[in-house]
């Protein structure tokens, strides 16, 4: 994105404070990415559960990021100058998660009949 004098003046603050909370975010995807790796042979009910909710409540704090950004974007330079870096935000997200998504192997093999 190209900003004016001004536009780059408001911008820049708000994308740095972004950018602090959207790493880490990132760096909890990492290591509930790891946990996933480290757990994935001996998959349980009740790790799948732990997984299946981290990774939820990861992608949710991204979304509600995104909100706040956008908001905050929104006052300091202009909505539809705000849309556009979101717009942005949201493609590069999605581009991550489908990587992400196509590296980690499917969930085992699992014992149906385990009521944890």
């Amino acid at each position: 994105m190209e900003f004016t004098e001004a536009e780059s003046a408001k911008f820049w603050p708000v994308y740095n404070n972004y950018e602090q909370e959207r790493k880490k975010l990132g760096q909890a995807r990492i290591d509930n990415i790891m946990n996933f790796a480290r757990n994935n042979e001996g998959m349980t009910n009740e790790k799948a559960a732990e997984q299946v909710n981290a990774t939820l409540d990861n992608h949710i704090a991204f979304t509600k990021l995104q909100q706040k950004t956008y908001k905050e974007m929104s006052g300091a330079i202009t909505p539809l100058r705000a849309a556009q870096f979101i717009q942005l935000e949201v493609f590069l997200e999605n581009v991550i998660r489908k990587e992400i998504s196509s590296a980690i192997p499917m969930i085992g093999k699992v014992d149906a009949t385990e009521k944890n």
